[in-house]
């Protein structure tokens, strides 16, 4: 009796903290797209995989109403740590953005990491470096009361300059 009692704790505990375990995504901020209004675009830092032939796959995820959402102190707390200690986002030195810019995009990643706003798009792309080029691999959009998603990886495509694409690229490719 005690060991059954003792496994079905111990499984309980497993499943909880399972099911509760936070995300290990780092989601910074790319661009803005239009999906039904305007959203903030995130690729995940943690999760891009470099791949032979200076290929990458990257998961991203647009979000709307991030900059309508108020931080908590702890994510204030967060962001103001990350900036003292140097950090800067990557599109602020890719897209030519202003210095004065840092402290609402560090919170912007900072909500993008809490997971609790419905994304309107993600997309799984695999960026060929050397050759400039993009495609999807999977998809998952919702506008409105519109959705659609693909697994389908669509065909390869050039990146136009001064685009989420482009901003995405040179981010990524640069390291």
């Amino acid at each position: 009796m005690k060991t059954a009692l003792l496994a079905f704790t111990l499984f309980t505990v497993v499943v909880m903290r399972i099911g509760f375990a936070q995300t290990d995504a780092d989601w910074k901020l790319y661009g803005a797209a239009s999906i039904g209004g305007t959203v903030w675009c995130f690729y995940d830092a943690n999760g891009l995989v470099r791949e032979p032939g200076n290929q990458i796959r990257v998961w991203t995820k647009c979000l709307p109403g991030v900059d309508d959402k108020k931080p908590t102190d702890e994510m204030v707390n967060d962001a103001a740590r990350k900036i003292m200690h140097g950090y800067v986002p990557p599109i602020v030195v890719t897209a030519g953005m202003r210095f004065g810019q840092v402290p609402d995009i560090v919170s912007y990643e900072e909500i993008a990491n809490l997971g609790d706003i419905e994304p309107k798009g993600r997309i799984f792309y695999e960026i060929g470096c050397s050759e400039r080029m993009i495609r999807e691999l999977s998809i998952d959009i919702r506008a409105k009361d519109k959705f659609g998603s693909s697994d389908t990886s669509s065909e390869w495509k050039r990146v136009a300059p001064e685009t989420n694409a482009d901003h995405l690229l040179k981010i990524l490719c640069a390291k």
